[in-house]
């Protein structure tokens, strides 16, 4: 690994699904060895240019993302996938497919929201949380909190394992 570092300049962690805390946490470990974040963002994405965009994000074809939006650092936004007005992500998130974020809502660091999954205006998503595919979020979800089904109830706790050994020379 300290070789690749070495003889590299850029990088991007392409981690999905619910190991935001880790693509975050090892981007982070990465930018510290000096190489610099790569974003892709695909020309078949829409976003409008009042939305700001984190770092080393990737942007999938067909997404959208509304005016006024947020997106943070090393997050995934996936094919299809939307984001209304004046929504916020936190950094490290992962929006699967097709899923649909509604106006004005807060989703904390490291969430993935499922595929297909709906969440209506002004809702708050709490940082770790995990948002099953095809629910539809219709209350606030609570930090590292696993909801699931229509409307989205608690399934579980969200747990983050993140081994950053490698990075440690």
């Amino acid at each position: 690994l300290r070789n690749i570092i070495k003889n590299s300049k850029f990088f991007i962690v392409a981690i999905g699904a619910s190991h935001g805390k880790a693509r975050y946490l090892i981007s982070k470990s990465l930018e510290k060895s000096g190489l610099q974040p790569l974003s892709l963002i695909s020309k078949m994405s829409i976003i409008d240019k009042t939305s700001k965009i984190g770092k080393g994000s990737q942007i999938e074809p067909g997404a959208i993302i509304q005016c006024h939006s947020e997106i943070g650092d090393y997050c995934i936004v996936n094919t299809n996938s939307t984001i209304e007005h004046s929504s916020k992500i936190g950094n490290g998130c992962h929006i699967m497919g097709g899923a649909s974020i509604a106006g004005r809502v807060k989703i904390g660091n490291y969430v993935s929201i499922g595929t297909n999954s709906t969440i209506l205006p002004d809702i708050k998503v709490g940082s770790g949380a995990y948002i099953g595919a095809g629910s539809v979020v219709t209350k606030n979800v609570k930090d590292n909190e696993i909801v699931i089904g229509i409307p989205a109830k608690k399934f579980g706790k969200n747990i983050h394992k993140v081994d950053l050994t490698p990075f440690k020379y």
